[in-house]
């Protein structure tokens, strides 16, 4: 079962505003694109900020997400055959 992630996290809050509005542009994009869906579902109220929103990765973000990771692990493949990048250990 996939689980729900709030889009602000503690370290964000840390960040400058340019690093805010990055996020904000890349959840915004994510949504309309179907990869994320805000879910309804929340943590227990004395845990809870009404002012956050919790996502979960849609069945095609889930996929997205599968084949970005094969295509990372074919590259790192790549690079080890072509001694690009240390064999792991």
């Amino acid at each position: 079962m996939a689980r729900d992630h709030s889009g602000h996290q503690p370290a964000q809050r840390r960040r400058d505003p340019a690093q805010r509005r990055d996020l904000y542009r890349s959840v915004q994009r994510m949504l309309e694109q179907g990869l994320i869906e805000e879910t309804r579902t929340r943590p227990a109220p004395d845990e809870d900020d009404e002012r956050r929103r919790f996502y979960r990765l849609t069945a095609v973000g889930g996929a997205v997400a599968r084949g970005e990771a094969q295509r990372l692990q074919d590259l790192v493949t790549l690079a080890r055959a072509s001694r690009f990048a240390p064999e792991s250990t």
